[in-house]
């Protein structure tokens, strides 16, 4: 009935953070109604996804599992995925669960399942507009998260379940805890006893205890102990009836079952290479494309048909893939190689759920080899394998070129090697900043000047909001990325200086491709307050979209800022 369809079912689609790397609504939208499709005919009606936690910190394993560290980014690709997966409610779509309610994303210490501290402030102004442009798709599910928020655990914060989500936000799906979240608020001393952490969770609105016995053993207890609980029994018995309802369950319980299950369905239609392409970021280019130059493939990933990323059990298998040396021509000994293409990173379990790191840094054998190859003076592409961001400034000198490649499914392997070769282009910006080093965890864009910003990049500056040991500024910015191609931005204009509630502005800017090659260009639109009633980031994103060039093409883009836009709470 339910099941983890995070970025694919049969098809193993990008890990979602590369996915938000694409910063393609459409591509993204693709993808969820293919693993809808696939998993409908395994008899699968609902998946938790998408994740849609704000993430600022790369210790934490799954970032992978989200879409990085802006909330509006986040918003969006959540959206997508709701849409996608739940479509019109036909044979072929599943129910969407928006998890994890809320600010599991922004655990103390980058450490898995651990307290958050979120003030609301900045709750609500850079977590929760992720959950709320998530909940305008009408995701059938809701999840609660195992961290407490504001000093309570979130699957029996009432202040959370009620008044924020059904009450602010008006939603009348379900609830459902995340797994035996119930039973752990014994471990939070919360609850001295899974009677008492059932009659919490009710009162607070969860409808289904997921993976504890503690509503199926306990409820009843805890109604005859208060008989206000039976009514919210009956509401939370309504609302997963009303689910079952809806996706057909009652009229036909096998809905969309493929007779012979054990046959697994595939409905790629070319998305998931279109989807890789476009996720891969392209951070340094000294030697890219190449043309006819002899390569030699190196490094623990370039041999491996390991690239389905976490979150990839359900259906996946790595029988599909295809190493990276498979597919690559030219291939030749390291000795005659004019180039070597060193495959590096972290092994696709070393991200996701309790994969916490204290130092999410590239191994210490591949700075060595690295460091080597330059030294010996060879020219070196550097492709890396992770499902989250890692610390490169150790070998960030020794690369000539570095493709961040997260982990891109099924297809991973071609789409590097159609964007090495210049066969595509690439296209992805970086969903979150990749640090200089530990010390600046958490990093993120989102920057405030703070009451005595630095003005200089003199390390030794006193008294002003620098480190002493390294810049302030990350290696890697969120929204990075670089391309074969160079667009030139001209003209920008607004269609009005002053907005009033209700209304719109109207951005206007005029794109150049002056390359010979096709493009597409992510627009990124940032705000910033010279003054507010409270203090505000330097940058916010508040709007984006990818437009395709084709080769000296000009292209007038139009973009929409609604008020609402450039509000805060």
């Amino acid at each position: 009935f339910m099941s983890d369809v995070i970025h694919g079912c049969h098809t193993i689609f990008p890990v979602p953070l590369a996915q938000g790397a694409s910063f393609n609504r459409n591509l993204v939208r693709k993808a969820a109604s293919i693993a809808a499709k696939e998993a409908a005919s395994s008899g699968i009606h609902v998946t938790f996804s998408p994740m849609v936690d704000v993430t600022r910190d790369i210790r934490w394993g799954r970032v992978t599992e989200g879409y990085g560290e802006d909330a509006y980014l986040t918003g969006e690709m959540g959206y997508e995925l709701v849409k996608g997966y739940q479509g019109d409610f036909s044979k072929d779509n599943i129910a969407a669960c928006l998890k994890h309610f809320a600010g599991y994303g922004a655990p103390e210490a980058g450490r898995d399942y651990n307290e958050v501290t979120l003030s609301k402030e900045t709750f609500f102004n850079f977590y929760m507009p992720a959950y709320a442009r998530t909940l305008e798709a009408h995701p059938e599910l809701v999840m609660t998260s195992f961290n407490t928020l504001f000093g309570i655990p979130a699957t029996a914060n009432k202040y959370l379940l009620r008044d924020i989500l059904r009450g602010q936000y008006r939603y009348n799906g379900v609830i459902i805890s995340d797994f035996a979240s119930t039973a752990n608020m014994i471990a939070h001393k919360y609850a001295d006893s899974p009677l008492s952490a059932a009659m919490k969770s009710i009162k607070a609105g969860l409808d289904i205890d997921m993976m504890s016995d503690v509503y199926s053993k306990h409820l009843k207890l805890a109604a005859e102990k208060d008989p206000s609980i039976l009514k919210l029994i009956d509401e939370a018995v309504l609302n997963v009836l009303k689910l079952k309802e809806k996706l057909g369950l009652f009229k036909d319980p096998y809905r969309g079952l493929i007779e012979d299950s054990q046959d697994r369905q595939f409905y790629d239609d070319g998305t998931n290479l279109e989807l890789a392409i476009e996720s891969t970021v392209l951070l340094k280019n000294n030697n890219l494309p190449l043309k006819n130059e002899k390569v030699h493939l190196m490094g623990e990933y370039a041999d491996s048909r390991r690239t389905n990323g976490s979150w990839s059990w359900v259906g996946g298998h790595i029988s599909n893939n295809k190493t990276l040396k498979e597919v690559f021509p030219n291939q030749t000994s390291y000795e005659e190689a004019d180039i070597i293409i060193y495959c590096f990173g972290e092994g696709e379990r070393e991200s996701g759920e309790s994969q916490s790191k204290t130092i999410p840094s590239v191994k210490l054998e591949d700075v060595k080899i690295l460091k080597r190859l330059h030294e010996n003076g060879k020219k070196v592409i550097g492709v890396v394998y992770s499902g989250r961001p890692l610390i490169l400034t150790a070998v960030e000198p020794y690369l000539d070129s570095i493709v961040f490649a997260f982990y891109l499914g099924n297809q991973m392997s071609e789409a590097i090697k159609q964007l090495l070769l210049g066969e595509a282009n690439f296209s992805g910006r970086l969903p979150m900043s990749i640090p200089l080093n530990v010390g600046q965890i958490p990093m993120s864009y989102r920057q405030f000047s703070t009451s005595r910003p630095r003005n200089t990049d003199d390390l030794t500056e006193q008294y002003v909001s620098n480190y002493k040991d390294s810049p302030n500024t990350p290696l890697y910015y969120f929204g990075d990325g670089l391309s074969y191609s160079e667009v030139k931005y001209h003209t920008l204009t607004l269609n009005k200086t002053k907005l009033s509630k209700g209304e719109a502005l109207k951005l206007s800017v005029k794109l150049e491709n002056l390359s010979h090659i096709c493009t597409k260009e992510v627009v990124q639109v940032y705000i910033n307050d010279l003054f507010s009633e409270i203090v505000r980031p330097k940058m916010e994103l508040i709007r984006f979209e990818k437009v395709a060039l084709n080769p000296r093409q000009t292209l007038l883009v139009e973009l929409e800022l609604k008020y609402e836009s450039f509000m805060y709470k």
